[in-house]
């Protein structure tokens, strides 16, 4: 629909349009629509956008595109998803140059000090997408992985790979673990989880997690509610979980960790994994993710520390 003729709807009218669009979507859950934050008109927009990606881009520019990566990248021997808790800051990240990184949400917030970027970057979570759009926008040097449900706040670039992101099945007594990501990937109550299916597609055999702490603590003044049919925590101060006081620092809004549901779709991931020739290993240092076998960081580059 041409802008002018939108902005010519009145309040019903663009209320109608809408339901009328999001009744078309392939989800329709709250999780993957557009908060109330955003200007009716602007959730329109959004929704008309995503509309038109899954009918006429998804299948045939985005998916060819992730299957080009693979086809680019894979077959390499690691690569390093970096979650975003404290132990970040403990973590020498100039390792990482040269290495396949898959980095995550407020990983923006780290990149300013280093010298390089980020070989994926990926945001699967309206909340974040939403209330951190213009600093996403802002990534540029790293393929970035969105699922299609985003595109009503994020836009195509050459740099952008959308992809088919879906909820559970297994839902609520399990998770589903896909290694086809060109088919789709699937929800897991974390944006690592995502990660670590594009790992798998892309045939990579040694998966590193850093930075994925697994432990969270809910300050006393952030406001709870579950308006998308989860948890939602709106934060009054500094953000004591991320590397970042600013990650989910006020006037931020992020889900309700889970942090035990955040280990149920762990356990799918090694179990999935298991005899297919790719494992995942935890190199973060410290923290309480005990589902993979841990690795020492630093050991894992030559001459580190030395």
């Amino acid at each position: 629909m041409p802008a002018d003729e939108l902005q010519g709807l009145d309040e019903t009218g663009l209320q109608r349009l809408y339901a009328e669009t999001v009744a078309d979507l392939p989800l329709r859950a709250p999780i993957f629509l557009p908060t109330e934050r955003l200007p009716l008109a602007d959730r329109v927009r959004g929704v008309l956008a995503v509309r038109d990606l899954c009918r006429n881009r998804l299948e045939s520019l985005y998916k060819p595109r992730l299957r080009a990566l693979k086809a680019a990248i894979g077959n390499r021997d690691r690569c390093f998803i970096i979650g975003n808790g404290p132990s970040l800051n403990r973590t020498d990240l100039t390792l990482l140059k040269g290495e396949t990184t898959f980095a995550v949400n407020g990983f923006f917030l780290k990149a300013r000090e280093l010298d390089w970027k980020p070989t994926f970057y990926v945001v699967e979570d309206h909340l974040v997408a939403e209330d951190r759009a213009s600093e996403i926008e802002g990534v540029t040097g790293s393929t970035r992985l969105f699922p299609a449900y985003l595109r009503y706040c994020l836009t195509e670039r050459d740099d952008t790979v959308f992809f088919d992101h879906r909820p559970r099945t297994r839902y609520p007594h399990g998770f589903n673990f896909s290694t086809d990501a060109d088919h789709c990937t699937y929800a897991g109550c974390t944006v690592t989880f995502t990660c670590m299916q594009l790992a798998a597609y892309m045939g990579f055999r040694e998966i590193y997690l850093i930075g994925v702490d697994a432990s969270y603590k809910i300050p006393d003044d952030a406001s709870q509610g579950s308006k998308y049919g989860v948890g939602i925590l709106d934060m009054a101060s500094d953000d004591p979980n991320h590397f970042h006081p600013d990650y989910f620092g006020k006037g931020y809004r992020w889900h309700d960790p889970q942090v035990d549901k955040m280990i149920e779709a762990y356990e799918e991931a090694r179990r999935t994994l298991e005899g297919t020739g790719s494992t995942i290993y935890n190199a973060t240092l410290g923290g309480q993710l005990e589902v993979f076998e841990r690795r020492d960081y630093a050991s894992l580059f030559a001459g580190a520390g030395q």
